[in-house]
């Protein structure tokens, strides 16, 4: 007599401990990542590293020292000198016509400024420069794009500007200034007044108010 339930064959396990082969894919994949890792970590230590960047190349200095030192582009000649407040004499609507012709301005000059004194966008100043070093020198003096050659000398020389209500006045050697430099002078509301030493390659900004 059979029995209706048959005994089901189950599986051994295999002598040794053998581990199935899902296991053993595992355990040799998790193998593998950890080589990579160390390998990649191994030539991170050992790569070269970028240098720093530096601003000032070997020497240390900025780019722009280094291209003064070795006569670049950017090398500006001679120091800036400061800024001088000066204020001189208005010249009258009404008569900046005669003063205009006597100072020797063109024809097409001085229609120019004359338009503009009418529309109020500049007036018309009275600026006597002399040598007050008593070196002699050639000076130009600018404002805007009217540009004066002045021969210093002892006695001023009337000098006639057209200017904003405030703006600036470049003096700038024309002649060799020398060792000594060449030492302006100029007649303000206040008075002859002594300007600072110009030197080669350098020019005196006056702040000019007419008053």
């Amino acid at each position: 007599m059979t029995s209706d339930h048959e005994p089901q064959l189950q599986e051994r396990p295999e002598p040794g401990g053998r581990v199935s082969g899902a296991r053993l894919f595992v355990a040799a994949a998790a193998g593998l990542m950890l080589v990579a890792g160390g390998g990649a970590w191994l030539g991170n230590q050992t790569a070269p590293k970028p240098a720093a960047i530096s601003d000032g190349g070997s020497s240390g200095q900025p780019p722009a020292a280094q291209a003064a030192g070795n006569g670049g582009e950017n090398h500006v000649a001679g120091p800036m000198m400061p800024v001088m407040a000066a204020q001189f004499a208005l010249i009258a609507p009404d008569k900046a016509e005669a003063a205009l012709k006597k100072a020797g301005y063109s024809a097409v000059d001085q229609e120019r400024i004359l338009r503009g004194i009418r529309r109020r966008e500049y007036r018309l100043v009275h600026m006597p420069v002399f040598d007050a070093g008593m070196h002699g020198g050639v000076v130009s003096v600018q404002s805007g794009v009217m540009t004066k050659t002045i021969h210093l000398k002892a006695t001023p020389e009337d000098v006639i500007l057209p200017i904003l209500i405030s703006g600036e006045v470049r003096i700038v050697p024309v002649s060799d200034p020398g060792v000594g430099g060449i030492t302006p002078g100029a007649v303000t509301v206040l008075g002859p007044t002594v300007l600072p030493i110009i030197h080669q390659d350098e020019y005196l900004t006056l702040d000019v108010v007419a008053q």
